[in-house]
């Protein structure tokens, strides 16, 4: 009925991570973290924000709950694994209106594996974004210059074509289309088994995309 009476929801957070990773209250002057969160629980900021109570409980955080494909466990991996092979992956939307899908951007590397240790991922950043032609360029461009270790863009262009060709031109690294043959739930899938095998570690913690995994196949925009 929220929508037959055009009815508009917003979710506020209580508590927001800045890019490395940290909690801060969203609204520091009047609910400090410091003060809010030293009655609740003894520990660090992050290990309370971190805790499936604490989402559940105080973030109204559905991502929390039991039934998605990932779990809090198989995103908790942090660390340099020793990369060598780096790329940004785009999966690109084909417009920026409101009822379109996000583009979502990744910076990841390779670790070869060799007998007895197995290849590794390691994710340095990961977002979506709604945006596309020259902001999103822009957005690729940005990253490049931040990670220069990246060699390689690859955009999935199943739904763009050539279109994508034109929006990203003129890069510093080869640019590669690709048409993805599997369905993106089979692809997904791929990158779930790596991440439960303990495969997959994140450079940092990166807030966006952990939410994104969480709640996945709740909201597979």
């Amino acid at each position: 009925w929220p929508k037959q009476e055009r009815i508009r929801t917003r979710y506020y957070p209580l508590m927001l991570h800045d890019d490395a990773g940290e909690p801060y209250s969203a609204d520091e002057k009047r609910f400090p973290a410091r003060n809010f969160l030293a009655p609740l629980y003894e520990g660090s900021r992050k290990r309370v924000c971190d805790s499936r109570e604490f989402m559940v409980s105080y973030q109204n955080d559905s991502r929390a709950a039991d039934g998605g494909w990932w779990a809090l466990d198989d995103l908790q991996r942090y660390g340099e694994q020793g990369a060598t092979k780096w790329i940004i992956q785009v999966d690109p939307a084909v417009s920026e209106s409101d009822t379109s899908d996000y583009t979502g951007i990744v910076v990841a590397g390779l670790r070869t594996g060799t007998r007895g240790d197995p290849a590794r991922v390691e994710v340095a950043y990961g977002r979506q974004v709604k945006y596309v032609g020259e902001k999103r360029r822009q957005v690729v461009l940005d990253l490049l210059e931040r990670f220069p270790e990246v060699k390689l863009v690859r955009v999935e262009a199943n739904n763009g074509g050539e279109l994508f060709r034109s929006e990203f031109r003129d890069m510093p690294v080869p640019v590669n289309l690709h048409n993805s043959t599997e369905p993106k739930r089979v692809r997904i899938g791929h990158g779930l088994a790596w991440t439960q095998r303990g495969r997959v570690y994140f450079t940092q913690r990166l807030p966006m995309l952990e939410t994104e995994l969480l709640k996945y196949p709740m909201d597979k925009n």
